[in-house]
């Protein structure tokens, strides 16, 4: 970390043993891919995590070696360097080395590797194809038994402002965690509210089984097609459910993910759990009387189709 970022170039190229002339002839085409041309001298232990990792990625890209390790480099940086990171891995593999990418980035997982290995501390749980390993990981991640419920407030998720008591998958009356797409899907939300004369705010995000976020919704009027009136009003002490309906047709069949947050008004986190809950989206038989193949896309919702004759 004492050393500059033009040092730690000339440093890690010495240990791939490289030559200093070898280093030299891409160090222009290092820093300009870092983006970090104005702090090339710098110390490193003055960069940011981002620029850190910029500039350990773009030293192990560009100099050659046979295998390229990559660990989570996707979570930093913008939407931009991120793309300049798959392409720069796409072009390696296509060389002939071998990427050894880790991440949690499904999608990112799916589009670049040809095989999957899944690990849990430290272990071997699968390997196997990829699209295997992605619905392996997820199925290991999820809850998925259509309810996920805290007895008491002392052992839920929350604070002395608001505790969470459930989170169900319910499809005609039942819970499940295998919803049909024909039917609508109500997600309902029991939490107990601590707090009197507060504002609470609930909200949730869907993801499909590659991590792509669907569908973002809240119970306040501009976002939802019925009037919910408690967001504008101060709650009593007491056990409250709120349920959000995701309208039957809609989401393409395969694993889902809710992400759920409680706010005190617009802005404050009380609650914020990833993945509380997920569900296995059904095919529905309707959808399978003319097509059997894949239907392709993140969602799947019915439009309404003419054809009519001009001339």
């Amino acid at each position: 970390p004492e050393l500059t970022g033009r040092e730690n170039i000339f440093l890690n190229g010495a240990i791939l043993g490289m030559r200093k002339a070898e280093i030299g002839r891409k160090f222009d085409e290092i820093v300009s891919f870092a983006e970090i041309e104005k702090f090339i001298d710098t110390p490193v232990k003055r960069y940011s995590s981002g620029m850190y990792v910029r500039l350990a990625f773009a030293v192990a890209a560009h100099l050659e070696p046979e295998i390229l390790i990559v660990d989570e480099v996707l979570a930093v940086g913008d939407a931009q360097f991120q793309k300049k990171c798959l392409g720069k891995m796409e072009n390696v593999a296509r060389e002939g080395r071998t990427v050894l990418f880790v991440s949690h980035n499904m999608l990112a997982v799916r589009n670049l590797c040809s095989r999957a290995i899944v690990l849990k501390q430290g272990r071997i749980v699968f390997s196997g194809t990829v699209s295997e390993a992605v619905d392996s990981y997820l199925h290991d991640e999820a809850r998925s038994e259509g309810e996920v419920l805290w007895e008491t407030p002392e052992t839920a998720p929350g604070n002395n402002q608001v505790r969470l008591k459930a989170v169900r998958i319910v499809s005609d009356g039942v819970i499940t965690a295998k919803p049909p797409l024909n039917k609508d899907i109500e997600v309902q939300i029991d939490y107990w509210n601590l707090e009197e004369n507060s504002s609470r705010l609930l909200s949730i995000h869907v993801f499909n089984s590659m991590g792509e976020l669907l569908i973002t919704s809240a119970n306040l009027k501009s976002t939802s097609l019925t009037y919910d009136p408690y967001p504008y009003e101060k709650y009593p002490v007491g056990l409250f459910r709120t349920t959000c309906i995701i309208p039957k047709l809609l989401l393409n069949n395969g694993m889902h993910y809710i992400k759920l947050w409680i706010n005190q008004g617009m802005t404050s986190n009380i609650i914020a759990l990833d993945n509380v809950i997920s569900f296995d989206a059904q095919e529905s038989e309707e959808m399978r009387t003319e097509f059997t193949g894949e239907w392709l896309g993140a969602i799947r919702p019915l439009l309404a189709w003419n054809t009519r004759q001009l001339e």
